[in-house]
């Protein structure tokens, strides 16, 4: 499964959400995979799709929840992680993909996950949580940002778990 460097495949994405799944399983990752994790965060603390992409905040609350799987909520990894998330949190309470990108359901979801694996930054998660919550509609899904609905199953299956504060695996 994993390549003779530890990753999956090369990228982030597929590295943190494999080691999820392998958790899930019941088997664990193996350290040339985690050590592969923790070397592919970005000076910046965050995570992007592959060493060399961007962080975002999507990636970065995959790879906290992968990281407290594998007994390292309280690794310096966790905590610059932690720092990229809180410092990318908009003034109400959501998550952009990106710095500088509007918030929206998807993102915020992943980083309230994050945070929770590895029980950080209480305060933001609150924020984030509030700006989830405001998100619903009465249908009782949740909309993707304040100016979209796209794809709403998606969308709302993503914020049940980060509103219900439970990291992945389920």
């Amino acid at each position: 499964m994993s390549r003779g460097d530890g990753s999956i495949a090369g990228y982030v994405s597929y590295t943190a959400f494999g080691i999820l799944a392998l958790r899930a399983a019941g088997e664990p990752a193996g350290r040339p995979t985690i050590a592969w994790l923790v070397r592919a965060q970005n000076a910046d603390g965050g995570f992007g799709l592959a060493p060399s992409s961007a962080s975002d905040s999507d990636l970065t609350g995959a790879a906290l929840q992968a990281l407290a799987v594998t007994g390292r909520a309280g690794s310096a990894a966790a905590r610059r992680a932690v720092a990229y998330l809180r410092g990318n949190q908009s003034t109400d309470g959501g998550f952009g993909q990106m710095p500088g990108r509007s918030p929206n359901s998807q993102s915020t979801a992943y980083a309230v996950q994050g945070l929770v694996a590895v029980d950080a930054a209480r305060g933001s998660v609150e924020r984030a949580l509030t700006y989830l919550t405001r998100l619903q509609r009465t249908d009782g899904s949740i909309a993707f940002s304040s100016t979209s609905n796209q794809t709403p199953v998606w969308v709302t299956a993503q914020a049940l778990a980060a509103l219900r504060r439970e990291p992945l695996p389920l």
